[in-house]
């Protein structure tokens, strides 16, 4: 499993792009508080969630402690990703981004 969170540091929310259906009942597990809009695809809204080890990381660990276990195996399968990366080249590291511009 891979997640990938997007964080604003200027609004201080964070929201989690969730891929496998093992992904989003493991999300569902460790952040309970966290909200999916259908209408959004697999997107859990993790409010003002930001710090990786303070936030994400025990709340993943917890809820794989508490008992959490993935289906088979065999449930994952490649396929082809609808998301479009080359924007990022357009950006040197460290170069801010203005507001309203993902990177």
């Amino acid at each position: 499993m891979i997640y990938v969170a997007v964080v604003n540091i200027v609004q201080l929310r964070s929201r989690l792009l969730l891929l496998s259906s093992d992904e989003i009942a493991l999300a569902k597990a460790a952040f309970r508080d966290g909200k999916i809009d259908p209408t959004q695809g697999n997107i859990m809204d993790l409010g003002g969630l930001v710090s990786r080890k303070k936030d994400f990381i025990p709340a993943v660990t917890r809820a794989i402690k508490d008992g959490f276990r993935t289906r088979c195996k065999s449930t994952m399968r490649r396929s082809v990703s609808d998301v479009h990366l080359s924007v990022i080249d357009e950006f040197e590291p460290g170069e801010a981004v203005s507001s309203g511009e993902v990177a």
